[in-house]
């Protein structure tokens, strides 16, 4: 999978290019090349994010599919050929109940700070859904943009055919927060654990931990260090409802599912 072309986004021009690990695998130099840009990306991004985290992100890109699954590249840039987007998933096919699953899990996003407000994040969404038409897809949230960024893909209906969870639902007597329905909780779980397998290289350890408290609210306990300045679950200032509905603390994230109607 190898693919290129040009988007308009807020009157910038931004190139995409995509494509799988594998090919970088091949060249050292190719893969020299995107490690030192991909390291320079999420320095940036992501500035106080501890290092050791980083060198995880980093890494992320230049590891090879694990099994069935495969990680696919996309990188953005702007019209001077500088690194301005780049995300990382792992694809793949599962068996469930006897049936053949194809399902994606969004390892990690970054965007430079100048871009992101340029709806970036939510391009990449899209274009994952719409062109990779998964049966499930799988990201985990953690912060409060994040997570509304990718719930409106439905709500805005710039994606079709998909049920997004967790969610809320203004209906005449107020919001209600919907949830994974208990009978797809088994399927989320095992869903989750196929697609997440790859990215712990195997470590099921690490996957029965991710899956060890995870209810139908979808929140992943205690999975990031806790900011005593910043608060992850308000939104400029102001309180997170969805966050709240599920009951979402500091350290928390929150794990969103598109599952295929």
């Amino acid at each position: 999978m190898n693919d290129s072309n040009i988007i308009e986004i807020k009157g910038s021009k931004i190139a995409t290019e995509t494509f799988l690990t594998d090919r970088i695998l091949q060249s050292e130099k190719e893969k020299q090349c995107l490690r030192s840009a991909i390291a320079e990306l999420y320095l940036l991004a992501f500035p106080h994010l501890p290092e050791d985290k980083r060198k995880i992100c980093i890494d992320d890109y230049v590891t090879p599919g694990c099994g069935n699954f495969r990680r696919q590249v996309i990188l953005l840039k702007n019209e001077r050929g500088r690194l301005i987007a780049a995300n990382i998933c792992n694809c793949g096919k599962f068996a469930y109940e006897g049936n053949t699953v194809n399902g994606v899990y969004l390892i990690s996003t970054a965007v430079l700070p100048e871009y992101q407000s340029h709806g970036i994040g939510k391009h990449i969404g899209v274009k994952l859904l719409t062109e990779l038409r998964p049966d499930v897809f799988f990201t985990t949230s953690t912060q409060s943009s994040a997570l509304h960024s990718r719930v409106r893909l439905v709500e805005k209906e710039l994606v079709n055919g998909y049920d997004v969870y967790p969610r809320l639902v203004k209906k005449e007597e107020g919001e209600i927060l919907v949830t994974v329905p208990y009978k797809d909780l088994d399927f989320a779980i095992n869903a989750f654990i196929q697609t997440y397998l790859g990215i712990v290289d195997g470590n099921w350890k690490k996957v029965h931990e991710a899956v060890r408290n995870l209810t139908v609210l979808m929140v992943r306990k205690d999975l990031q260090e806790e900011n005593e300045e910043v608060n992850p679950w308000e939104k400029n200032g102001r309180e997170d409802r969805l966050a709240k509905a599920l009951g979402v603390k500091p350290k928390d994230a929150v794990l969103v599912m598109f599952k295929k109607q």
